[in-house]
C-alpha cells in the first residue's frame, strides 16, 4: 500500500496518508472529526483510525473550568470515542482500567484542543494515565505518543514517569499480571 505525507500549515507537521485516498478524502476526515494537529492526528493512528471511532454527544454539558474533565466511565459507550465539544473544540475520550495487586479501577481522560481558535495546542483532562499531565501538549512528546499508539492498538503499556535526573519522561517496561492482562488497558 503506498504511503505519502500530506502537509497542512495549519496543521504545523506532516501526516502520513494511504495514497489510494485523494487527498479532499482527508481534508473532508479533518472537517468531520474537526481534529488538524498532526500531533494528535499520529498519536491516534492516522485519520482514517479516528474518523471510525464512535461520536460522543456532549449535548452542550461543560463546566465551569472549560475542561472536559469530568466524563465518567458509564459516558462512554465504546473505549474511545470523539467529539466536539460546545465550544466547537475536537475531543477523544479513552475509557481505561489501571490494576494493580488485587484492584482495579476504570477512568477516562479526554485529550482535547485547549482553545477554540489554537488548533495545536491540546491539554487534558480526567485521568492521568494517557499523555501524562502536561499543560498545553502542543509537541507531542514521543515518548507519549508512541504509548499512546500503543495502547489504541491493545499492546503493553508501561508507566511513564520523570527520569531520575527530572530531565525527560520515560516509560517503564510494560507490566502484565499473572493472567495475562496488562496494568493499563483501553476497556
Amino acid at each position: 500500500m503506498d504511503k505519502y505525507q500530506l502537509v497542512f500549515n495549519q496543521v504545523g507537521g506532516k501526516i502520513s496518508i494511504d495514497a489510494k485516498y485523494p487527498p479532499e478524502h482527508y481534508l473532508q476526515l479533518i472537517k468531520e472529526t474537526g481534529i488538524c494537529w498532526a500531533g494528535i492526528i499520529n498519536a491516534c493512528g492516522g485519520l482514517l483510525q479516528i474518523a471510525q471511532w464512535p461520536v460522543l454527544d456532549l449535548q452542550g454539558q461543560t463546566n465551569f473550568t472549560g475542561y472536559i474533565d469530568w466524563l465518567k466511565p458509564k459516558d462512554l459507550s465504546a473505549h474511545v470515542m470523539r467529539g466536539i465539544d460546545c465550544h466547537s473544540r475536537p475531543f477523544i475520550a479513552f475509557r481505561y482500567v489501571v490494576r494493580y495487586s488485587g484492584w482495579e479501577e476504570i477512568h477516562v481522560e479526554t485529550l482535547f484542543q485547549r482553545y477554540t481558535n489554537i488548533t495545536n495546542e491540546w491539554t487534558n483532562g480526567g485521568g492521568r494515565e494517557i499523555a501524562i499531565y502536561q499543560p498545553r501538549l502542543n509537541s507531542m512528546l514521543p515518548v507519549i505518543s508512541e504509548r499512546l499508539l500503543r495502547l489504541i492498538q491493545h499492546k503493553p503499556v508501561g508507566t511513564v514517569h520523570f527520569s531520575e535526573s527530572l530531565s525527560e519522561y520515560v516509560e517503564a517496561e510494560p507490566r502484565v499480571l499473572e493472567d495475562g492482562r496488562s496494568i493499563i488497558e483501553l476497556v
